[in-house]
Formats: C-alpha cells, sequence, structure tokens
C-alpha cells in the first residue's frame, strides 16, 4: 500500500485562477518588465495574504527526507509517534527551504528554512541531494551566499544531537548551480561546476527563474574542486581545477590507496557530466517539437554521443582522481 497527493494544490489554484506564475521557478520564461520592475514596484505593495507562503503556496518537492536531524519531528509533540517510525517528513529543492508533510495523509503541515538548523545558515541557496553517512545518519550540504561577496557553507547535522555545525567556508568560488555534492568516508567533496549565476546572483531578480539566470557556459573557467575534512575539524584540505563541465547528479565517490604513494589517499568520485549547458535548454518545449524551427537549430551539431576519464589531478597535500562519463542523447 502507498499514499500518493499533490502537495502543492494551492499553488496549482493560484496558477489556474490569472493563468501565470509570478514567483521565482527553475525555468519559466518571464518578461524582465513584468519581473525586475514589477518586482521594485510591488516593494511597497501589502502581500495579499500576510500567510500566504504558510499555505502551500511554496514549490517544494524535488527530493524527500525521512526523520531529518534538526527539524522538528512528530516526537516533539507527541512521544508515540508513528507505528512505521517515520517522525517526520520533509521535502528539499535547490533553495534553503524546507516542506513539512504529515507522515500518513502527505499534506502540507508547516515550512522552514536552514536557519532553522543553524542562524549563520542564511543563505537563498543549497543542493536538493543533501548527502547522509550511511552509518551515523548525519547530514551533509552547503548554503550559499551571493552577491557582493560570494560564500558557501559546508555544514553538517548531527543524527545523534541534531546540532549543526559549518565544517568548513569557501569564498574563492564562484556561486554555482549546484544540484548535489559528494561525501565520502572521511570527506564532504564541492565540485563548483559549470552553471554559474550571472551577475552575482542578481539576474535572478530580472529573469525571474534559475535556468536564465545562469551565465553561458565559459570554457576558459575550470571546475574547483574542494575536499573538506569532515571527521576532525580541519576544513578544506584540499582544492583542485579540472576540465570545465556540468552536472546535475553524483553518482559515487569513495577513497582507496594511491597507486603512487601508499602512504596517500585517492578520492575517485563517479558523476553524470554534461560538456556544456545544453541540456538545460533541450527540454524546453520549443526545443523539442519537431516542426519547430528553434528545435532544428538548437539541435544542431548536438547529436554526438560520447564518454571520457579525465587525468587524475595530483596536489602535495593528496591525490584526488576524477572520472567523468558524459553522455549526449543521439537525435
Amino acid at each position: 500500500m502507498y499514499n500518493s497527493r499533490h502537495t502543492v494544490d494551492p499553488l496549482i489554484e493560484s496558477l489556474r485562477k490569472p493563468g501565470s506564475y509570478d514567483k521565482f521557478s527553475f525555468g519559466q520564461k518571464r518578461d524582465p518588465c513584468q519581473s525586475f520592475f514589477r518586482k521594485v514596484m510591488s516593494a511597497f505593495t501589502p502581500a495579499s495574504s500576510p500567510t500566504d507562503d504558510n499555505n502551500g503556496n511554496a514549490n517544494i518537492g524535488v527530493t524527500v527526507s525521512v526523520n531529518t536531524p534538526g527539524l522538528p519531528s512528530i516526537k516533539d509533540v507527541d512521544q508515540a509517534g508513528h507505528a512505521s517510525g517515520i517522525q517526520s517528513l520533509w521535502t528539499k529543492t535547490d533553495a534553503s527551504i524546507f516542506a513539512r508533510l504529515d507522515p500518513e495523509t502527505l499534506e502540507p503541515i508547516g515550512f522552514a528554512d536552514q536557519t532553522a538548523l543553524l542562524p549563520e545558515l542564511k543563505g537563498p541557496f543549497s543542493a536538493a541531494h543533501a548527502k547522509s553517512d550511511p552509518i551515523t545518519g548525519d547530514i551533509f550540504n552547503y548554503n550559499l551566499e551571493v552577491g557582493r561577496k560570494t560564500s558557501y557553507k559546508i555544514f553538517h547535522v548531527s543524527a545523534t544531537t541534531g546540532k549543526t555545525d559549518i565544517i568548513a567556508t569557501i569564498a574563492d568560488a564562484p556561486g554555482a548551480y549546484l544540484h548535489s555534492l559528494v561525501l565520502t568516508e572521511n570527506h564532504v567533496v564541492l565540485c563548483v561546476w559549470a552553471g554559474h549565476y550571472a551577475w552575482g546572483g542578481t539576474k535572478l531578480l530580472w529573469e525571474r527563474n534559475f535556468l536564465d539566470a545562469l551565465s553561458e557556459f565559459d570554457a576558459s573557467k575550470p571546475a574547483k574542486w574542494y575536499v573538506v575534512d569532515r571527521k576532525h575539524g580541519k576544513g578544506v584540505v584540499a582544492k583542485y581545477e579540472g576540465d570545465p563541465f556540468f552536472c546535475f547528479h553524483t553518482i559515487n565517490a569513495w577513497e582507496e590507496s594511491s597507486p603512487s604513494d601508499p602512504s596517500q589517499i585517492d578520492v575517485v568520485v563517479d558523476l553524470s557530466a554534461y560538456e556544456n549547458l545544453d541540456v538545460l535548454k533541450k527540454f524546453y518545449y520549443d526545443n523539442m517539437k519537431s516542426t519547430s524551427p528553434t528545435a532544428r537549430e538548437f539541435m544542431k551539431d548536438k547529436g554526438a554521443s560520447y564518454s571520457r576519464e579525465c587525468p587524475s589531478l595530483a596536489s602535495s597535500v593528496n591525490c584526488f582522481d576524477w572520472h567523468l562519463h558524459s553522455w549526449q542523447s543521439i537525435a
């Protein structure tokens, strides 16, 4: 037996009535005059409801987490809990907000953001695919602030105590759309790949969607890799640069003794990589419809299928091997 339901019914209804969507989205194209200038002018316009974002009008539903440490659970108000063992059910997206669902009915019952874990986690962006330690249940993710100064805060939430602490701060990388990160036995690995937010992130106010707020792919800007110690408080222990690429999902990662120096550790990362940002635009309706003039133009020279293995990256600190297997669909 399973349960299924829409968790954004009020949002759907709010779209149905005017036939448009005036909030931030992932890829919904907007008229810049209606996005940027309307936001400026609406700064002095009272909201239609003081609880507008608390009644289901937030679209948060990329990933689901059970019994997320650090966030409220049923046991906070009811010691009995559910027979299933599910004490809390939270959905996440590529932002620092969570939606809480009733574990039985799946009805939205509340919202939270990462400041509930730690006040310092005040940036608007995060990974929908946080990582959890399979043994301890501890959670690892990043919180990104953009603007004049960009800052990634890599944080850890203890499954035992619910306490959150920042284990590293990265301030020398551009703000980017990072859907996932990497976890090994002893490290968190953050790769800042292509998909950088344009204008220091302020282009979001103009475009009102993530996709069009990204800078164009630049082959001269390498991917930046940060290896963070997650057990001994050492912070960032290694940095590397490699070939530029874009990625949604990491696949696997592990540590092994370096064949060139057994006293050192190799960190091996497998992920699904794209050679540029074309995949982000490929699924626009105009680029998929066979009779659309823009589809033929968009797919020009984009039909090749390929795979590659990038060379290992080494430093005096340790050796970090990474393997990228990239695919493009055959048109």
